[in-house]
Formats: structure tokens, C-alpha cells, sequence
């Protein structure tokens, strides 16, 4: 793709081999003020300024929370990255618990339509990675683009911009 990819995948790929499987309760609070700053960042299409800031929460916690993944990913998938956004999701689920990796699991078979809840647990998360991959799969690049676009919170989002950027 472009330089933008490369870096996002490089930074993204280092973070990981740093972080741990599993977060203690504790571990899920994160800085409301820079999960909004990475936020901020993606709607301005500044991907990898926002990537870094998800990379450097969870590594200062040393593990991935639900709610770090979900605004991660849709950082990662917003920026062309989308093998990586669904990689992070599927690290996260394999590195659940038991049980809440299944119940994740579970919801989405069942009521994939939900998909695009607002909920930051991780069934929510692993939703958004089931439409992602499922998008990619079909090759419907149409609906990727649509589906991109509001992940990304910007209404100027445009795939064929984030692709061919450098």
C-alpha cells in the first residue's frame, strides 16, 4: 500500500510482541483524555498519530482491554490496515477467558445484524472484526468502503484516498 500502511503495520507489530495475554480488572481503565485524543486523531484521518497512542496505552498497561481494541481496531481498519484490525481482535478473543471468548463468539452467530453495537465488551469488538472480514471476504468493496467510512467517523473518508496514500 503506502509508507502510512507500512508504519501503522511496523509500530502495530512491535507493540505485540511486547504485550501480555491477559488484563487483570485493574488493567481495563485507561486515560479518558487519550482514548479521545486517538479518537480525535482517526476522525482527522491522522492514523498513525492515533495507532501510536492506542499502541502506547497498552503497553503501558502491558495488555489489551475490550475498549482499547475496539477504538485500535477501528483505527487499524480506517487506515487500510485490516489485516491487522482483525488480527488484534482475534488475539484478544484466543486470550480471553473461556468463557467470555465463547459468549463473544456466541452473539455474533447468532445475531450477527447487531453487529455494530455500541458496547465495548468484547463480543462487540469481535463483531466488528466478523463485518470487517466478512466485507473483505466477499470483496465487497462498496459496502467496505461504507462500513470504513463510519468506523472512521469521518464523512470525507474515502478508501481509495487511504489505499493509495503514502
Amino acid at each position: 500500500m503506502g509508507k502510512m500502511n507500512d508504519t501503522i503495520t511496523r509500530e502495530y507489530d512491535e507493540a505485540m510482541k511486547k504485550i501480555q495475554v491477559q488484563c487483570t480488572v485493574q488493567d481495563y481503565y485507561y486515560s479518558q483524555d487519550e482514548l479521545d485524543r486517538a479518537v480525535e486523531l482517526k476522525r482527522a484521518g491522522k492514523y498513525i498519530e492515533s495507532s501510536r497512542i492506542y499502541a502506547d496505552l497498552a503497553l503501558q498497561k502491558g495488555c489489551l482491554a475490550p475498549v482499547l481494541v475496539k477504538g485500535w481496531y477501528k483505527t487499524l481498519a480506517a487506515a487500510g490496515n485490516t489485516a491487522e484490525a482483525v488480527k488484534l481482535v482475534v488475539y484478544m478473543i484466543q486470550n480471553l477467558p473461556d468463557s467470555d471468548a465463547n459468549r463473544a463468539r456466541m452473539i455474533v452467530n447468532m445475531q450477527h445484524e447487531r453487529a455494530t453495537a455500541s458496547d465495548n465488551d468484547a463480543a462487540s469488538v469481535y463483531a466488528h472484526a466478523f463485518i470487517l472480514n466478512s466485507l473483505m471476504e466477499g470483496r465487497d468493496y462498496l459496502r467496505l468502503e461504507g462500513y470504513l467510512k463510519q468506523i472512521s467517523g469521518n464523512s470525507n473518508y474515502s478508501l481509495h484516498e487511504v489505499w493509495n496514500r503514502d
